[in-house]
């Protein structure tokens, strides 16, 4: 039975540190989602096309809606400890009873958890999907999209002012 429990322990464990993961990923996305949205709106501003933009933001957005959904706070099913320790507290029960109650109570736990991280895990791949799309339709934008000069500058050199002409 204690063979049991400290598997079981182990694949507690391991959920929570995968579930932190997530986490991280979910973070990453949305940090390079937003800079993907930013630099397709800037790029847009300078370029003859401005309405390809919209592709990159629209991949980018997509990008930040899966990474919020992994991120989104759920509650996960799992027993309360305190109903645990009040419902065996006062009453007669054999210590190898009580081993199968707590390990059935982790066992189910552990597979909340598992199935937590498992929609979890589908949100992160589509935010990354999207990311690399958008990363993708970016590239594509700057490359066939021409880009123009600022009002006011020719090939990036400032116009001179009347009082430096003088």
């Amino acid at each position: 039975m204690r063979l049991l429990a400290t598997e079981v322990d182990k694949r507690l464990d391991a959920a929570l540190r995968r579930s932190a993961g997530f986490d991280t990923k979910a973070g990453f996305i949305l940090t390079a989602s937003g800079l993907v949205a930013g630099s397709s709106a800037v790029t847009a501003s300078v370029s003859t096309v401005p309405a390809l933009a919209s592709i990159p933001i629209s991949l980018a957005l997509l990008g930040i809606g899966a990474a919020m959904w992994a991120l989104w706070t759920r509650s996960i099913d799992v027993p309360d400890a305190r109903k645990i320790v009040d419902d065996f507290v006062d009453q007669p029960v054999a210590p190898e009873r009580l081993e199968d109650v707590l390990l059935e109570v982790r066992t189910k736990e552990v597979e909340a958890r598992e199935n937590h991280n498992t929609s979890r895990a589908k949100a992160v791949t589509v935010g990354f999907v999207m990311l690399a799309a958008a990363v993708s339709a970016l590239l594509i934008f700057v490359l066939v999209a021409r880009q123009v000069a600022p009002v006011g500058e020719l090939n990036g050199t400032p116009t001179p002012t009347p009082a430096a002409i003088e």
